[in-house]
């Protein structure tokens, strides 16, 4: 009877101590799969990076600045406000963590043993994640593929579902290739011009590049990212007379 208990303490534990690890975990494919966030850009000097239309940082990587909803910042009219948001946010995070001080104090040794359980407790969890992370990458590029594939064959429809597909897998496609430039163009080419006009909005709104960096096929003889941009603001022009 006693014996039964402790497991079940045991047990109790494990569970919360996985909940705590294993967000940790799992954040790491939820940042690759999912649309960026706002990027905390108040430490870095900007530049306006004319190649994607939206500015960059000066900084290791030269990340893309984005507001909340993952939109490239385009204007400096609202870098200025997203960066003078962000640093009141800073500054009252500060004072929070200042209050908080003592309490961190007290729970780092707790980390420290969290860590070393995390080690042997969720190391296969690590295992199984990275597998799926990497299954979820090859699927998301299989459907990119065959979309362009049915778009070359003028199977349009089949096109936008494979689109579709790729885009439910990993939305960070939105912002990672030029997903929407495709989506608009075959969108255009069955007469949608209203859905067409809408995915060329969001590959200038979101898209900083034209294939991931996990892609294996990189269609080297596609245009870049600008060149297609021009298209793009060409072709909603002439939509829009068309509509009207």
């Amino acid at each position: 009877m006693i014996l039964k208990k402790v497991v079940s303490v045991i047990l109790l534990y494990s569970f919360l101590i996985v909940q705590l690890i294993g967000c940790a975990t799992y954040s790491d494919i939820k940042k690759t799969r999912d649309l960026p966030g706002v990027t905390h850009h108040y430490n870095y000097e900007s530049y306006y990076d004319q190649s994607i239309l939206a500015y960059r940082l000066k900084e290791k990587g030269n990340p893309v600045v984005r507001d909340s909803a993952g939109k490239k910042v385009r204007a400096e009219d609202e870098l200025k406000r997203i960066s003078e948001a962000k640093l009141a946010e800073l500054d009252s995070e500060k004072n929070r963590q200042a209050k908080l001080l003592p309490i961190v104090i007290i729970y780092m040794p707790i980390a420290a043993v969290l860590g070393v359980v995390e080690g042997f407790i969720y190391f296969p969890f690590n295992m199984a994640l990275a597998h799926y992370e990497k299954k979820l990458k090859k699927n998301t590029e299989i459907a990119y593929v065959s979309g362009r594939k049915y778009f070359d064959n003028k199977e349009f429809e089949k096109a936008i579902s494979e689109y579709e597909r790729a885009l439910y897998l990993m939305p960070s496609l939105r912002s990672e290739s030029d997903i929407d430039y495709w989506r608009g163009r075959t969108f255009e080419a069955i007469g949608k011009g209203e859905e067409s006009k809408y995915a060329y909005l969001m590959f200038i709104e979101y898209s900083e590049r034209t294939i991931p960096m996990y892609f294996s096929n990189k269609f080297s003889s596609d245009s870049s990212w600008i060149e297609k941009a021009k298209e793009v603001q060409d072709k909603a022009d002439s939509i829009n007379v068309k509509d009207n």
